[in-house]
């Protein structure tokens, strides 16, 4: 700030009072600072967010919504934050992912006994047809020493824990492309 032959008579209070004015006009400027880092902030979650497919909300208020408290007759649990599972009327496919005879003994060389198995379900789309994918990976242990506990691998999927097969993905690659290339128009579907 350019001092003028005017401000060198000004007199102390005018010169306190200028001083109060710039530093009045400072915090005005840094409070509009800190309202905009925090938009841009806010923004930057809100963006990041929609990503979030396989994470749990993190948002106090939706994690109370699905912590619900759930009676059973003899106990009650808390209802988990997660996925809804695949409309039950969509035709299912099973894909067995088993252990191969060798990884089926223990360490301490008892046969390992099938406990179960880990469902996922994935949606896949053939051309005009959902479908819903059922990967069944199975659990193996040992009755004998109760220490081993084995499952079964499925193949790496293109997305990680995407509920969208192999086939919806590129569905949608290949309509997003056509999209944007101008050779499908949308609202013909």
């Amino acid at each position: 700030m350019e001092m003028t032959a005017n401000q060198h008579d000004l007199s102390r209070e005018q010169l306190i009072h200028l001083i109060q004015e710039k530093d009045k006009f400072i915090a005005d400027q840094q409070d509009k600072i800190q309202h905009q880092e925090q938009k841009i902030r806010d923004q930057e979650q809100q963006q990041l967010s929609l990503f979030d497919e396989a994470i749990p909300p993190t948002d106090p208020e939706k994690l109370l919504e699905a912590e619900e408290s759930i009676q059973v007759s003899a106990h009650s649990r808390i209802k988990k934050p997660g996925r809804k599972p695949l409309p039950a009327h969509f035709p299912r496919i099973q894909k067995i992912y088993d252990l191969e005879d060798h990884e089926k003994v223990c360490h301490c060389g008892c046969q390992l006994t099938c406990i179960g198995a880990d469902t996922y379900e994935q949606a896949d789309i053939i051309p005009a047809k959902i479908y819903v994918i059922e990967h069944l990976k199975k659990k193996y242990a040992c009755k004998a020493c109760e220490e081993t506990l084995k499952t079964a691998t499925m193949p790496v999927q293109p997305i990680p824990r995407s509920i969208a097969g192999p086939g919806g993905e590129s569905a949608l690659i290949f309509l997003a492309l056509a999209y944007a290339c101008g050779s499908l128009n949308p609202l013909s579907y």
